[in-house]
């Protein structure tokens, strides 16, 4: 993972997760999950590095942290290693405040600009959705952050990354939807 080190404001919960979670590393119980050693060594890493100039960029890494944390909760939660889980489980939250953080200024950055796109353009995206996640596109389109997620998409195509609707089940596919309060965002829990 790219090494970064956050703005002030995400010091906190960062320091709360990798105290968290290095305290469930120190049990008598160790991890053998090679999510959970790696998880440990980017947050060491984001704490050491100088400050990112791009939010987003830093928002993606806090997000693929927060999916390493989720899956390394759920690996201890299976094998009943019940320090550890928890350890996951508050790392995670203290993530999920420092993604939520870092996510704001990028996600109304997209927000902006799929409210912004032209109407035909937005029919193609709502279509990639409801062909993509047929049973969740019409939550999905009712939600707030879909011009984001239009936003998204419409960049991804431009940028010649493939069709939206297979891109939609691909990441559908990389993450899992039921714990997702808003779809269209795709953040853990959020």
């Amino acid at each position: 993972m790219l090494p970064l080190v956050s703005p002030a404001d995400l010091r906190p919960q960062l320091v709360q997760a990798t105290t968290v979670f290095e305290r469930a590393a120190r049990s008598r119980i160790r991890a053998q999950h090679q999510q959970a050693q790696a998880t440990r060594r980017a947050v060491k890493a984001i704490l050491r590095e100088p400050d990112p100039k791009d939010g987003a960029l830093l928002a993606i890494v806090l997000y693929a942290l927060l999916l390493a944390v989720i899956a390394a909760q759920h690996w201890h939660r299976t094998r009943d290693h019940t320090q550890q889980a928890e350890a996951a489980r508050q790392t995670a939250e203290h993530l999920r405040a420092a993604y939520r953080t870092a996510a704001t200024e990028p996600l109304t950055a997209l927000h902006n600009r799929g409210q912004n796109l032209a109407q035909g353009l937005l029919q193609r995206q709502a279509a990639a959705v409801r062909q993509a996640l047929p049973d969740l596109a019409e939550q999905i389109l009712a939600e707030p952050g879909l011009p984001a997620l239009t936003s998204s998409l419409n960049d991804a195509a431009a940028a010649g990354h493939g069709d939206p609707a297979a891109l939609l089940t691909q990441a559908a596919c990389h993450r899992e939807l039921d714990t997702a309060t808003n779809l269209s965002e795709s953040s853990p829990g959020a």
